[in-house]
């Protein structure tokens, strides 16, 4: 299972949310480098969104990457995903450009990054 391999070199990449011992969200991320990780996915149960979750998860991972002296989170994101653009931008990354036909149905994506202090 190709999550293995991400989860082993990465274990502190892997966060879960959960409530009463059920998943309620997570996020996923895999280290591209020393400095640097790239979020996979970051999923909410549509019963816990608008709820700050999501916020949560990637808060709780920005402290993770820098105690590990990672300087740059990156992601993708579908353009017409705006509302997870808003919350990125809210969090402090930036556009830095778009990827042409990223997504399997031919959608375009931002690439965005967040740089760490």
């Amino acid at each position: 299972f190709p999550y293995t391999t991400l989860f082993r070199s990465f274990p502190e990449g892997f966060l879960v949310a959960d409530k009463d011992g059920d998943v309620i969200g997570f996020l996923t991320t895999v280290a591209v480098s020393l400095y640097e990780v790239k979020i996979l996915s970051l999923a909410v149960d549509r019963r816990y969104q608008n709820k700050g979750l999501a916020s949560m998860l990637l808060q709780s991972l920005f402290e993770v990457v820098r105690t590990k002296r990672i300087l740059t989170i990156l992601l993708e994101v579908r353009l017409s995903n705006v509302i997870a653009q808003r919350l990125y931008l809210s969090l402090g990354f930036n556009l830095v450009k778009v990827i042409s036909s990223y997504y399997q149905d031919g959608e375009d994506a931002y690439l965005m990054e967040k740089m760490l202090a």
